[in-house]
Parts: structure tokens; sequence; C-alpha cells
């Protein structure tokens, strides 16, 4: 009976060692102050970084801008660069709100997108595609036409057909393509191979670079990745 006795005595012992130690553990962790892992992100397009929260259970995340997305695993936010600019990622937690600036630049590709002077179209279909070889696609410029064919004065629309199957992109904004700037009221007419016509409004068309007869332009979405073209003047 003694060493029975001595055991519980021994067990009871270890479990209050265990508690206060979780006890301990516990109020460590809630003196932690609501903190940030990082309060400036610069990164590329495509890129991901992560930010960690510390010193609370739960939190909510706002950002200004679409030019990165992000996901939440517990106290971790993933971060993705999606467009060029800059936004302020906040993270609120009761009456308390920590930001951190997200920066995002070109990558190597869109570098290269202002270096290839080939006429093309980027970002429709898998493949990119060279508007001058591609058999059986035609280029079509329509004035005081939108996208969706219904007539808009001071509308330009880019056209690309595959004739054979009906396929189609067009892409129509209020200004010049062939000057550089910003165009206004932009869409995206898309047609698959499914005969089902998609109808997309651009955040922004800009024609970033006008060199040689050609004209270097982007379509930004806020939930697709952007088009971009290069087309010989008309």
């Amino acid at each position: 009976m003694r060493i029975s006795y001595r055991f519980c005595f021994a067990a009871f012992c270890l479990f209050v060692l265990s508690a206060m130690t979780l006890v301990s553990c516990k109020d460590d962790s809630s003196n932690k102050p609501f903190s940030l892992s990082e309060s400036k992100l610069s990164l590329k397009v495509a890129e991901t970084a992560t930010i960690r929260v510390s010193g609370v259970s739960g939190f909510t995340v706002e950002m200004t801008g679409n030019i990165a997305s992000y996901t939440i695993d517990g106290n971790v936010i993933y971060v993705k660069a999606e467009k060029v600019g800059t936004a302020a990622l906040r993270v609120l937690s009761g009456s308390e709100t920590l930001e951190c600036q997200v920066t995002v630049s070109e990558n190597s590709a869109q570098i290269g997108f202002f270096a290839d002077k080939t006429p093309r179209v980027e970002m429709w279909q898998p493949n990119t595609i060279n508007t001058e070889t591609t058999a059986g696609l035609q280029v079509t410029y329509e004035k005081n036409v939108d996208a969706s064919g219904w007539s808009a004065s001071g509308c330009v629309t880019l056209g690309f057909l595959y004739v054979e199957s009906g396929e189609f992109l067009r892409v129509s904004a209020k200004g010049d393509f062939d000057k550089m700037g910003e165009l206004s009221d932009g869409m995206v007419a898309i047609k698959g191979s499914d005969n089902k016509i998609d109808y997309l409004h651009c955040d922004k068309v800009k024609v970033s670079k006008v060199s040689d007869g050609k004209s270097w332009i982007t379509l930004e979405f806020p939930a697709r990745a952007d088009i971009r073209i290069v087309k010989e003047s008309f």
C-alpha cells in the first residue's frame, strides 16, 4: 500500500507540474505583442512571399488595390504578386491594425515583352500567337465599334479571328492604340471552341510603347492575367 500511495503522490506532482508548464506557456504566448514579420514586401510578378502574424489568435486581412492576392493558413499570410504597382496589406485584430506595404515590379517575361518587336498576342491562349505567321488568323481594326459589336463613338476595336473555327479575341477601348498613354472603357470579347462568348471589362488599357510602326498594349483585369498585344499600326 505504501508503494501505491507513493506512486499516486508522484503522479499527482507530475500532473501539477505539467499544468503549471502549460499555463506558463500560454501566458508567454498571450504576452507577445501583435506584430507582423514583414512591414514591406518587394516582389516581381508571379512571386510569392509570406507574412507571419504574432500575438493574436484571430485576425482578418484587407488589401488596397488588386496588384496581389493572398491566402491565410493559421498565422501565416501567403502573398502572390499579380500586377505591377503598390498596395497596402492590412491585418486587423480587435481595434488594432498593422500594415505591410507591397510593391510589385515587372518580371523578366514582362521586360522581354517590350524588347520583342514580333506582332503577337500573349495570354489569350496557352501559347503566344504570332499574328503574322499563324495560319488562318485574321487581324482586323474597326473604329466607333466596341468589342461586343455595338456602335460606340470614339472606340477602336482590334480583332483576332480564326476563320476556320470561328474562335476570336476582340479588344476595344476609347482612345488610340497607336499613341502612348491610358485608354478608357476597355472591353474584351472572347469566343472559345465551345462557341460561348465571354465579355470582360478591363481595369486598365495602356499603350506603354510605340516604336517602328508598332504598339505595345497591356490589358489588365481584376480576376485574370493580363492580355498583352504587340500590333502593327494600321
